[in-house]
């Protein structure tokens, strides 16, 4: 059953763009609250649940380095 604050499958692709620009920013408190808000919702969209859990698990400077890596490449 959705819960009234679900988004649509559109609007949870748009936040993970917006978290994935904020990470770029270097604005990775932001960013990483728009991948917890799809990750309320589904573990399933590309791979918020990986980097939501390697934010709890890995030291702040590894998980910055591993997805800037990976963000940035998505803009080529």
């Amino acid at each position: 059953m959705k819960r009234s604050d679900d988004l649509d499958w559109f609007q949870l692709e748009e936040l993970y763009e917006e978290g994935r620009k904020l990470f770029l920013q270097g604005k990775h408190e932001e960013a990483i609250d728009r991948f917890k808000r799809i990750y309320e919702d589904t573990v399933e969209l590309r791979d918020v649940e990986e980097v939501v859990s390697d934010y709890y698990l890995m030291p702040p400077a590894e998980w910055i380095a591993k997805y800037q890596t990976r963000f940035h490449q998505k803009d080529k």
